[in-house]
């Protein structure tokens, strides 16, 4: 079997690490200033785990507060 690990990583508001693994639920936000729709359902991340899942894979998130965030 062979395996491919992507990460995906920025340098922006970044969020607690108690709050990564929760960005993959529906609808949740880090932000509750951020609970308006219009920039987005909050269902792309929760999508991207099951589809993920479903093939086999997995997908983790780690961050810190102001030093970004970083998809695997």
């Amino acid at each position: 079997h062979q395996h491919l690990r992507i990460r995906f990583a920025d340098n922006g508001r970044g969020i607690h690490p108690e709050d990564a693994p929760k960005i993959f639920d529906s609808f949740y936000r880090t932000d509750p200033a951020r609970s308006q729709t219009i920039k987005g359902s909050g269902l792309g991340l929760a999508i991207t785990k099951q589809i993920i899942e479903k093939l086999g894979g997995s997908i983790s998130a780690e961050g810190t507060p102001d030093q970004g965030l970083t998809v695997t």
